[in-house]
């Protein structure tokens, strides 16, 4: 036997590298001819099953034949695939290795975790065509789901276990049994919600969940909220034909405790005594929500004033303003040719604190001008805004317009007050207020009981929220918040008056006014009624040690310091005597 050339020779150095060309050009070969089907089509049939495992209905479409794509169009393709899935409730697909190709079909072994029959090993069976060179797929409804034989249909049947109990935070009943009953009913036809066949039928989703075609679901309120661990677990059986795939018995959700305070829930109700509106009430610390009236999160409406705890919080993160700037007293702001006034034509201004006290117009409607459309709008982001609320499906998103929508001092400065396209839900401004209350960090508003919150971010500096606090203290003790003091106890809090309609008395013998409308029958404006604006109040207490944020909304109520304050003020007096 020879001896091997040492390393360094030029001869073997050129003999390893053909070695090694030689190599790679076998391993592309043989990927070619995976890919393009001379080994009987088996790797067209594995890259098929990957593409299905990824439920790519696209790049499985692409390797059908051309008679399969001209007797199924791609939309017609997903929508079969898709409802077959759903029947079978598949979480997730995994394909392990073809086999070989025998008489036109390559046999790939399958994993098919579904979510109301468990897990599953079936064998998809993959037609070829029988040009070995470029096969592809000939589609059949085998291969809806692995498993299919031809010329079977994938069906199933399937029924949910009873649903589960809801429950308030002490463990009362709020709903139970088929009737949803409960021994404290004023307090659960207020928060449960209603539990019905969905509009238009059980859809895909649904159905995906294993949910039968008659089932009823969680349509609103906390039934909605917490359909999933209400409604348990589906079962029923799975059948390809007249084969069992597989069957399951259907597993009860377990009841569900939420934040719910009866006796907290009881003070909004009777504040919001049948008015529209809503109330919220909050634990600061953890984001639990302890009671929620009317349409406290399903409706938003324009702010008013208590956005300005936004724009103040955003002047003085930005060094725009201190406590001590001291603004002239003013009737109104000009912003664009346009008068942004204070309500009822007051004369307002003083220090920051006095203009946050008496809620001046004319100093925060140039105050979120000088901050900037960016920092405003990040601020209110921050605090919630232009976001669903992940723990409660349903909840009305709180918006405020992005920066470049914002054109023009007008737009940024109206923003500022709550006014123009700013909406914001009860609950979402009392999240506002418990952030405040909270050391400026935000904890995710829940109904689901924590000890500690799961998702919580720093929204403001602790400098920032100690000057909020002064701002929000200011407002009850000698501001536009006074009728929501409580002896003994330190409120901090903001009065917000939105207006709904335009209060510009019309001139009715100026056709050119532009404040006439165009429908000649459209009510005359009423300057100082109260159904011209919505009254908002927003507050946590005790104001050093905080343990409750609350916001109440009235629609159509006149001034946020007449109706919304006492209203949040009796419910304060309520939920301070909860001691948790």
């Amino acid at each position: 036997m020879s001896k091997p050339l040492p390393p360094s020779d030029p001869t073997a150095l050129r003999r390893k590298a053909a070695i090694g060309l030689t190599a790679l050009a076998l391993a592309a070969i043989v990927a070619a001819g995976l890919i393009c089907g001379d080994d009987g089509g088996r790797g067209v049939a594995q890259s098929y099953a990957a593409a299905w495992a990824r439920q790519d209905f696209r790049a499985m479409y692409s390797q059908l034949s051309k008679e399969s794509k001209d007797k199924l169009s791609f939309a017609s393709f997903s929508t079969l695939q898709a409802e077959a899935l759903a029947t079978a409730t598949v979480r997730r697909l995994t394909a392990r290795e073809a086999g070989k190709v025998s008489n036109g079909v390559a046999q790939v072994p399958f994993t098919v975790e579904t979510r109301a029959f468990g897990t599953l090993s079936l064998v998809a069976r993959i037609p070829l065509t029988a040009d070995n060179s470029d096969a592809h797929v000939v589609w059949s409804s085998s291969l809806l789901l692995p498993g299919l034989h031809r010329g079977e249909s994938l069906s199933r049947s399937t029924s949910l276990p009873p649903r589960a109990a809801l429950l308030a935070s002490d463990g009362v009943a709020l709903a139970e049994g088929p009737f949803r009953v409960s021994t404290i009913p004023e307090v659960a036809s207020e928060v449960v919600g209603t539990v019905a066949a969905p509009i238009g039928g059980v859809g895909l989703t649904l159905k995906a969940l294993g949910y039968p075609s008659d089932a009823s679901v969680g349509i609103t309120g906390l039934e909605r909220i917490f359909q999933a661990q209400l409604a348990g677990t589906p079962g029923g059986t799975l059948s390809a034909g007249g084969r069992l795939l597989a069957s399951t018995t259907p597993k009860e959700g377990k009841s569900v405790r939420t934040t719910i305070v009866p006796s907290v829930e009881r003070a909004a109700i009777t504040a919001m005594a049948g008015r529209q509106g809503g109330a919220a009430v909050i634990r600061p610390k953890t984001g639990e929500i302890l009671a929620l009236a009317r349409s406290a999160f399903s409706e938003a409406a324009p702010p008013g004033s208590t956005f300005k705890i936004i724009t103040a919080a955003a002047a003085l993160d930005s060094k725009v303003a201190t406590l001590k700037t001291f603004y002239p007293a003013q009737t109104e702001a000009v912003l664009d040719g346009h008068s942004v006034q204070n309500a009822n034509g007051e004369s307002c201004g003083g220090t920051l604190v006095q203009s946050f006290a008496y809620s001046c117009n004319s100093v925060f409607a140039p105050l979120g001008v000088k901050v900037g459309a960016a920092r405003l709008v990040e601020m209110a982001e921050n605090l919630g805004f232009n976001r669903s609320l992940t723990n409660i499906p349903g909840a009305s998103i709180s918006r405020i317009p992005q920066a470049s929508e914002l054109q023009g001092a007008d737009a940024t400065g109206t923003s500022s007050i709550g006014q123009g396209q700013v909406v914001a839900s009860a609950l979402e401004m009392a999240s506002v207020a418990a952030t405040v209350a909270n050391g400026g960090v935000r904890a995710e508003p829940t109904l689901t009981p924590v000890t500690r919150p799961t998702a919580s971010k720093r929204a403001m500096s602790p400098e920032v929220t100690s000057a909020m606090r002064t701002l929000m203290l200011a407002v009850v003790r000698y501001g536009t918040g006074m009728s929501a003091a409580i002896p003994g106890v330190a409120i901090a809090g903001k009065t917000g008056t939105a207006e709904i309609r335009d209060t510009v008395p019309v001139d009715p013998n100026n056709p050119a006014d532009p404040n006439n409308p165009e429908d000649p029958n459209a009510p005359a404006v009423i300057p100082n009624d109260p159904a011209n604006t919505d009254a908002w109040f927003v507050a946590f207490a005790p104001a050093w040690q905080p343990r409750l944020a609350v916001c109440v909304l009235l629609d159509g109520a006149g001034h946020g310091g007449d109706t919304a304050a006492p209203a949040a003020r009796d419910i304060l007096v309520a939920a301070l005597k909860n001691r948790r």
